[in-house]
């Protein structure tokens, strides 16, 4: 809408006078409502490996990642998270290590590398034991799910869909309660429990 292409304009005259490291705080507040204006403000950022620091940087290439992801564009111009991966383990930074592993296995998956998606999911999801953040937690099962289902894992796609239904409801979130109930309903589906696979998708539309 005109609305929002106004914001847009205004907020990337606004923030191309910022320093990169506060473009860094504006692009985050940004990236889950208007994802086109954060990726447009992370692109203004010059040479990032080398203007910001390594904590901004690992910042920085999991929000470019975030945003490339939630506006459907292009991965080949996604920033590596390795180096995001590697400077929160130094950290000994559970969430944030989590997280970036979280977008890596995104990243992995879009390109078709289902075994490093699994791996980076899997380092994920070890990381957030007994984490609350409920959301990622969520996320990682979700798309983990969505991996077994490509891979006809059924059988583990219903566990890990299972698990991730326990957390859409600790959030309270209708949208993710019926995805994870759809992904369980599938899994029976091929597990070829179709009993099983039309309660759950009745329960989901319900």
């Amino acid at each position: 809408s005109i609305y929002i292409i106004v914001i847009t304009v205004m907020a990337c005259a606004f923030f191309s006078c910022q320093r990169p490291g506060d473009t860094l705080v504006s692009a985050k507040q940004l990236v889950d409502s208007l994802p086109d204006s954060a990726l447009n403000i992370l692109s203004r950022i010059e040479k990032p490996e080398i203007s910001l620091s390594k904590s901004e940087y690992a910042l920085y290439t999991i929000l470019k990642v975030q945003a490339l992801l939630k506006c459907d564009s292009n991965l080949a111009s996604a920033p590596s998270l390795s180096d995001a991966i590697s400077y929160y383990t130094s950290k000994k930074d559970s969430g944030r290590t989590a997280e970036a592993s979280f977008y890596a296995g995104r990243v992995a998956q879009e390109s078709g590398d289902m075994k490093s998606a699994i791996d980076y999911y899997f380092k994920s999801k070890d990381l957030l034991t007994n984490s609350k953040d409920y959301k990622l937690q969520f996320l990682v099962r979700n798309y983990l799910g969505i991996v077994y289902s490509e891979q006809w894992l059924f059988s583990e796609e219903k566990q890990v869909y299972t698990k991730a239904f326990q957390y859409a409801r600790l959030l309270n979130d209708t949208s993710y309660m019926v995805a994870s109930l759809m992904g369980i309903g599938y899994a029976y589906s091929g597990l070829e429990q179709e009993d099983s696979a039309l309660y759950y998708q009745h329960y989901a539309l319900n």
